[in-house]
Formats: structure tokens, C-alpha cells, sequence
């Protein structure tokens, strides 16, 4: 008798615990049987309401409580304001809902949109109200992953796209916090990017980081917004160094100007114009060595300059101030980006008490795991008595110098360096290329002396 109640509450728990289990799968897929058809306005009103966006044409809507319960807006027309144009025909939008609401059909609630896979099209006018959006209206957690984003001209060209891997954007209603954190891929390459804003200040402020991964380049920024303009300061990490700037965004651009002391190594200042896009920056380095400057501002022009966005146009002057060199004193390169290249169109460099200058061509190249920097160079002499002097050239040695072209190399991690096609006064005449470089008589150097006594060999050959 006692083992019979025992199997008959075994039997009872078990029933219990199917009939509970079953209940919950019957509560959560119920909604399947739901006409939704008469939730389309519903639904759009509740998007516009707790989101700030439109939402309209809808098609059809599912339901599905896998992860969780939520609807799925097969096809619709995505839009930031009802008067806009539409910025994505979305396909498959997870709307995820209250479910005991939903059971009334007289109050939905959304708890979050979440969209996959989407093409985003933004025109000034829509990239505008985006950032009003983001610091104007209210909003309730929309995600987007796996998605690119298209920037067009007043044509309807595309000008740039953006491939974004997740797009999380939030407010925080407890703390009136707005944040944004993005993983994406511009001008080919890789980025992080976080932003906040505390609605409770006025006038509005926010703060963003933006880092890319190659090249290794991290932007802080804190931005305070009125009416017609913005302002702020922006943090760069680039290089190894640090660089802080102020701006004013108006109407007419962008103008930045450096934050700092006589004893910062690098300043910056210039324009930035954003319809059409182009930029003309004046940037300047302070006590560098000439080793440096070859090793990454050289370095990253060749490896990039024929792999540049087809919308990145300007000019960047780099000024080289007080340099860390004997020899050298003051210069200047220009490269101006545009046709989808860097060209290095202008430059010089003054050699202390003797002349100036100029790199003609420039290539990089590796031979036995090392690299090496090659330069056609041609130097403009306006003191020979000086020249002569540092050289200690021979009196019977000396012509009327006015000009000397040579090529140069140098091993970027190490003091091995060589001159070679020597010319005096002369235009030079040598094919500058890797090949012709490469196999060139070299007369090698690896330090001051051995320099000096290469360069009085070559006026005991013309001699």
C-alpha cells in the first residue's frame, strides 16, 4: 500500500511538471495565432513613440519567442523622420516585446529593435538629423549587426561605404545617459568607436573615442554643441605622440589649431571642409632625428601611397623644426592626396651654413630581412667655402660647386648608409627605380669619417 502512494506521487509530480512545462510553451506560442495585420498602425505608433524613428509600408509580421518573444516586420521602410527620405528597405526587423502586453492588444511594448544585415543610405540632410537624433531625441535600444552603411552625394552616388559589424545605440533612463558603441571598417580599416552624452547638462556636451587598428590611431574627443556651431577638444595617439587639439565646426568648416607649450614635439592647425570633402592642414615636428622621420612618415607614404580612398582629397604641410641632426637644420614635405594617391610635391630641407635639399624620388625595399630606405636626392650648395671646409676637400680638389645629385640609402634600423650616382652641376640623368638602385656601385658609410672620406674620393674622380 505504502509503495502505491509513493508511484502515485511520483505520478502526480511528473504530471504537474509536464502540465507547467507545456503551459509555458502554450503562453509563449499562442501569439503564432494572432492576426497582426491589425497591429500595423500599433506597432508603427509604438516605434515612433519609444524610438523616434519611422517605420512604415509594413508587409507582414511574425512571431517568434526564440531567444525571447519577439515579432519579426518581414519588410518595411525605414526613415529618421515621416517627411524624410527613406534611409533602408529593412527586411526581417526583431522587435522585442512584452509578451503579457501583447496579449492586450491595446498596449504593445517594445522593449528593443535589433536589425541584421541591413544597407543604410545617408545624404547630408539624413547624416544630420542621425546626429540630432542622437543628441535631440529619446530612444529605446536598437541594435544593428553585419550591415554597411552608404554615404551619398547630392547626386545619389555612393562617396563611401562603411561596413558596420555591430551598431548598439541606448539610452540609460535612470541616469539620463545616451551611449553608442560601434565596430566597423572605414577608408579599409578596422575601428572602435564609443560615445556618450548626460542630457542633464546644458548646453549639451558628449564625449567619444575612436580607435583604429592600422594604422594604431586613437581619437578622444569632448564636444559641447549650441545652435549653429560646436566646439571642443580632440586627443590624438599617433606615432607615439600626443596631440591635443581645440575646433570650431560652423558653417563654413572645420578649423583646428593645436593645445600646448614651446616644449610640445608636434603642433597642428589648418581647415577641414566637409561638402565637397578636403582638408589643408599645416603640421609640425619639433627635435626629431632625421632617422625618425624617414622610419615612419616616409615609410607609411610609400607603403600607402597608391591605396588611398578615392574621397580622401587635401594637402598636408609637415614641417621639420630644430631637427636633432649636426648637419640638418629646418624643412618642409607637402603631400597632397587626391586621384586616389599621396604625392609627395613638394619639399626641402636646410643643411646648416651650406644649402638646402630636395628628395626627387623615393622607394623602400627589403634585401636580407632588413629594410631600406633609397632617395634621389639633389643638394643645393650656397656656401662652398663651407661645404669644402666641413669635407676638408683640397684645394686642387675644388670646382665652382653650385649643385650636387647623388642617390642615397640607408638601413631604417641601423647607422649602415651609401651614396652612389654622383653628379655635379649637372641634371641627373639616372632611371630611378628599384632595379637600377639595387644595382648600383655603392660607396658605403656607417658613420661621419668614413662619410667625409667617401665624399673626398668623389671629387678626387672628377679630378
Amino acid at each position: 500500500m505504502i509503495n502505491f502512494f509513493k508511484k502515485n506521487n511520483q505520478f502526480h509530480l511528473i504530471f504537474i511538471i509536464f502540465s507547467i512545462f507545456f503551459s509555458i510553451i502554450l503562453f509563449l506560442s499562442a501569439p503564432t495565432l494572432f492576426d497582426y495585420k491589425k497591429m500595423h498602425q500599433k506597432i508603427q505608433k509604438e516605434i515612433e513613440s519609444e524610438f523616434n524613428i519611422n517605420i512604415s509600408k509594413i508587409t507582414k509580421i511574425n512571431y517568434g519567442f526564440m531567444p525571447s518573444p519577439h515579432l519579426v516586420i518581414e519588410k518595411a521602410a525605414l526613415k529618421l523622420e515621416k517627411d524624410l527620405p527613406k534611409i533602408a528597405d529593412i527586411k526581417n526587423a526583431k522587435l522585442f516585446i512584452s509578451l503579457f502586453n501583447l496579449y492586450n492588444y491595446k498596449n504593445i511594448t517594445i522593449k528593443k529593435i535589433e536589425l541584421n544585415k541591413e544597407n543604410l543610405y545617408f545624404n547630408n540632410l539624413n547624416f544630420k538629423k542621425l546626429i540630432d537624433h542622437f543628441y535631440e531625441k529619446k530612444n529605446k535600444p536598437i541594435l544593428l549587426k553585419n550591415s554597411n552603411f552608404f554615404f551619398v552625394d547630392k547626386g545619389g552616388d555612393v562617396v563611401t561605404i562603411s561596413p558596420i559589424r555591430k551598431f548598439f545605440y541606448w539610452q540609460n533612463n535612470d541616469t539620463n545617459q545616451k551611449k553608442i558603441k560601434i565596430t566597423g571598417n572605414i577608408f579599409d580599416s578596422d575601428y572602435n568607436f564609443n560615445w556618450d552624452k548626460d542630457t542633464n547638462k546644458k548646453p549639451q556636451s558628449s564625449n567619444f573615442s575612436l580607435k583604429f587598428k592600422n594604422p594604431k590611431l586613437l581619437f578622444e574627443n569632448s564636444l559641447v554643441r549650441e545652435d549653429k556651431s560646436s566646439s571642443g577638444k580632440l586627443k590624438t595617439k599617433f606615432l607615439n605622440h600626443t596631440i591635443e587639439i581645440k575646433y570650431l565646426n560652423n558653417n563654413e568648416g572645420i578649423f583646428i589649431d593645436s593645445i600646448g607649450n614651446k616644449q610640445d614635439k608636434f603642433s597642428v592647425d589648418g581647415k577641414i571642409e566637409l561638402n565637397p570633402f578636403f582638408f589643408d592642414i599645416n603640421a609640425s615636428i619639433k627635435k626629431q632625428k632625421i632617422g625618425i622621420f624617414i622610419k615612419t612618415i616616409l615609410l607609411n607614404y610609400f607603403n600607402y601611397k597608391e591605396d588611398i580612398h578615392e574621397n580622401l582629397n587635401g594637402k598636408i604641410t609637415l614641417k621639420l623644426n630644430k631637427i636633432n641632426n649636426a648637419y640638418f637644420n629646418s624643412g618642409f614635405f607637402e603631400f597632397d592626396f587626391y586621384n586616389n594617391q599621396i604625392f609627395l610635391e613638394n619639399n626641402n630641407v636646410e643643411i646648416r651654413n651650406i644649402g638646402d635639399l630636395s628628395l626627387k624620388n623615393s622607394l623602400f625595399y627589403e634585401n636580407n630581412g632588413a629594410i631600406y630606405f633609397a632617395g634621389e636626392i639633389e643638394l643645393n650648395i650656397s656656401n662652398q667655402d663651407e661645404f669644402y671646409r666641413r669635407f676638408s676637400i683640397p684645394i686642387k680638389k675644388r670646382i665652382d660647386l653650385k649643385k650636387i645629385n647623388f642617390v642615397y640609402q640607408t638601413n631604417i634600423d641601423s647607422d649602415s648608409s651609401s651614396i652612389s650616382n654622383v653628379i655635379f652641376n649637372k641634371e641627373s640623368v639616372f632611371e630611378f627605380n628599384f632595379e637600377n638602385v639595387n644595382n648600383s656601385i655603392k660607396n658605403d658609410f656607417d658613420n661621419y669619417q668614413k662619410f667625409r672620406n667617401v665624399v673626398k674620393e668623389e671629387f678626387v674622380r672628377i679630378n
